[in-house]
């Protein structure tokens, strides 16, 4: 398990230094307007590549232990949550977003939320029309609609 902290570890403070790197072409100060482009991406990598140095550190000393990095049963809690996930993700630029959010939602509250169909229902068709109302009309943001985008008039 040590070994997969470390790794982890390893890789976000990797990426912190790359973000670090990159950062450095951007302002890192305070101007006179207050802080510049560069200045909260400059301290968040930071604090990133700190927190990953800290915990390989830990891992390092705390040795190897016998015990596996992930059981079976929490394995498939990632998956039952991963799976999904990458699915709408997958699915976002071909039936859209608010097609894709109304399949997640639905799955999840029937599925893993065990709900009635009523509830289901109203979740799958009230929150894509919530997050359209926010979105498209109030903030002006138009998030991908994929073939929808007919019917809708836009």
């Amino acid at each position: 398990m040590r070994k997969a902290e470390m790794a982890v570890a390893g890789v976000i403070f990797l990426w912190a230094l790359s973000v670090l790197y990159e950062v450095r072409k951007l302002n890192v100060g305070w101007g006179l307007n207050g802080p510049e482009a560069g200045f909260f991406p400059f301290w968040l990598a930071a604090g990133l590549a700190g927190s990953g140095a800290l915990i390989f550190l830990q891992a390092a000393r705390a040795g190897g232990g016998a015990e596996p990095f992930v059981t079976w049963e929490a394995l498939k809690g990632v998956l039952r949550v991963s799976g999904p996930l990458a699915a709408f993700i997958g699915l976002l630029y071909g039936v859209g977003f608010y097609v894709g959010a109304a399949l997640y939602i639905g799955y999840y509250t029937r599925v893993a939320g065990r709900h009635r169909w009523p509830v289901v229902g109203g979740m799958t068709l009230g929150i894509p029309m919530v997050i359209f109302l926010l979105f498209e009309r109030w903030l002006l943001v138009p998030l991908p609609k994929g073939p929808i985008e007919q019917v809708l008039g836009f």
